[in-house]
């Protein structure tokens, strides 16, 4: 590189051949900082410090640690430690109508369930979710004691103190109900801290939801029955009303 001097010996600026050699020496040395790789999920540029990238990555690592570490962890070591044993009872519900109609009876031929079969077993899974059966039931085992064991665990156990609307937020957290779509069989599954309690919380479960078919059964019938009774007063009423106009009608003309 050639620099060109006044006669005192100072020093100017780079001679023109000597300024584009600086120059093309500049550009590749930008070329070559722009073709280093770069993580495009890191946010990072060629030209852009590592500080930024090194807190990316740190910030991950630590929602890694507090997100799935962390939970896993604690998880562990209640279920290990901690967590008391339950025990599960499992029951199916069927019902069966004795009358069906036409559609019913085609839906059959087709395996599909009938239209009033499916919608007595969701009045029966709605039946067992509310709070109408807690309070029953509430009243029949007494389910504060039940479920507010003193050898369960803190977590998993019922604070006995606390209203009847928790209570029923927890009943539906220990018991699980479903409808199969197929064939309208009602699936049941309560838990319980001891077997005993388990079993005889499914056996009340069946025995109220039994009770509240035959009371639906038996009002259905009752309806049918009234309805029939008043259609027949009413066939009785006409009867008697086409009588009448034929004996007025047989004495004015004169008709023995």
């Amino acid at each position: 590189m050639s620099l060109v001097s006044d006669s005192e010996g100072q020093l100017l600026r780079p001679a023109d051949g000597a300024r584009a050699a600086l120059i093309a020496q500049a550009l590749r040395r930008a070329a070559r900082q722009s073709r280093v790789p770069v993580f495009t999920i890191s946010g990072g540029g060629g030209f852009r410090a590592r500080k930024s990238d090194k807190l990316f990555w740190r910030a991950i690592i630590g929602s890694f640690i507090l997100l799935v570490a962390v939970p896993v962890i604690v998880a562990s070591i209640y279920l290990g430690a901690l967590a008391s044993d339950q025990y599960s009872t499992e029951a199916r519900l069927a019902l069966r109508n004795g009358d069906s109609s036409l559609l019913d009876q085609l839906s059959g031929l087709a395996g599909l369930p009938s239209s009033q079969q499916y919608q007595d077993s969701q009045i029966i899974v709605d039946y067992i979710t509310s709070r109408a059966m807690v309070e029953k039931i509430n009243d029949q085992l007494d389910l504060r004691r039940v479920y507010g064991r003193s050898d369960a665990d803190w977590w998993a156990r019922f604070n006995a103190k606390k209203p009847t609307e928790d209570l029923e937020k927890y009943w539906r957290w220990r018991v699980d109900v479903s409808i199969e779509q197929s064939s309208s069989i009602i699936s049941l599954n309560v838990r319980a801290f001891s077997p005993e309690d388990s079993l005889a919380i499914a056996r009340k479960i069946i025995e109220n939801s039994e009770d509240l078919v035959n009371r639906l059964t038996e009002r259905g019938r009752e309806d049918a029955l009234r309805d029939t009774r008043a259609e027949l007063s009413r066939a009785e009423a006409r009867l008697v009303a086409a009588t009448l106009a034929m004996r007025d009608e047989r004495n004015n003309s004169g008709v023995i």
